[in-house]
Order: C-alpha cells, then sequence, then structure tokens
C-alpha cells in the first residue's frame, strides 16, 4: 500500500479532502460547484455571505464573462466558477476579485477545488500585476525543476505553472490561496 505522502495531486487515487463549509456563503458555493465542475463550459456564480445566489451564468468552454450591469450588486460577494481545462485562476479572475473586493475567488475544476481570498490588506491590481512579473519567472524554474526531476508528468505542466505562480504571488501579497484535491 502507498502511503500518502506519496500521492501527487494528478494521482487519481490520490486522498480527496471535505470542503470547507463553514460559511453560508461556502456551503452555497460548494453546491454550485459539486453541479458545475464537470460541465465543459464556464459557469459562474456570485453569492452574498449568507449564501444567497445573486448570478449565475454559463459561458464558453474557455471563459465565463459579466457585463458591467450585471455586476452591481457583486462587491464584497464570493464568486465561484469552474474551469473545465482544471488550470487555476487566470488574470483576468483575480483582477475582477481585486476590483469588486471579492471576499473570495473560487474555481473548481473536476479533481480539484482553487481557493483565494484577501489577508489584512487588500493589494490594488498594479500591485498584483507587478508581483505576477516578478513570480513568473520563479514559479517556471520551479516547474522546470519538477519536470527534470521527474516529479511531474509533462501534460501537467501547464495546470502546476498555474499553481505555483499563485502560491508565489499569494505570499508576496499575504493572500491566502489553497489548491484542494476534491
Amino acid at each position: 500500500m502507498q502511503n500518502s505522502w506519496d500521492f501527487s495531486v494528478y494521482d487519481p487515487h490520490c486522498p480527496r479532502v471535505s470542503p470547507d463549509i463553514s460559511t453560508p456563503s461556502r456551503f452555497a458555493a460548494v453546491r454550485f460547484e459539486n453541479a458545475v465542475r464537470h460541465e465543459i463550459n464556464e459557469n459562474g456564480a456570485f453569492f452574498l455571505a449568507d449564501g444567497t445566489l445573486i448570478l449565475h451564468k454559463i459561458g464558453t468552454p474557455n471563459n465565463v464573462r459579466f457585463s458591467g450591469n450585471e455586476l452591481i450588486g457583486a462587491n464584497n460577494s464570493l464568486f465561484s466558477h469552474n474551469h473545465p481545462g482544471g488550470q487555476s485562476f487566470s488574470m483576468q479572475d483575480v483582477q475582477h476579485a481585486v476590483e469588486l473586493s471579492l471576499i473570495e475567488l473560487r474555481a473548481v475544476a473536476p479533481r480539484w477545488r482553487y481557493i483565494m481570498r484577501p489577508g489584512e490588506t487588500r493589494p490594488t491590481w498594479a500591485e498584483v500585476e507587478q508581483s505576477v512579473k516578478d513570480e513568473a519567472p520563479f514559479a517556471i524554474d520551479e516547474i522546470n525543476a519538477m519536470l527534470k526531476a521527474n516529479q511531474l508528468q509533462h501534460q501537467y505542466r501547464q495546470i502546476e505553472a498555474h499553481h505555483h505562480l499563485w502560491i508565489r504571488v499569494s505570499k508576496s501579497l499575504n493572500l491566502h490561496y489553497q489548491r484542494e484535491a476534491s
């Protein structure tokens, strides 16, 4: 029997974790995520802190877009969406999170859940952009080292690169970021 610490997040037998449903918005988000995680098109939904659904919209396989009018009232909400390709947050996802002062940004893929929330202070979009620019080369170096050491299969390179980038950016900006096998 293989020890749990020998599993990679890409191993189909990797132990899964129960989602955090400690708040009404997280409970509502997890229900939404369970419904859309295997959809071929992105679905996005905004939830108030009390779990009330503000807006749900279906997009394309690569994005879900909201108009300015649709985003009225979305400030200080939780936004969750699915990523059919399995990757972590896009730059646009994080930009919207900053601009809307989201309490939590979430993305769910068939086997993972990504979560980001602000720390004590919220960075500006300019600070996020600068951190991404500063940290991207280091994240790429980490992925290349993992590939060279046969710790990562090439097919997961892009997914892992996005994940490592947000780990590094989150540390530099005191954000809370995690990926969980779910």
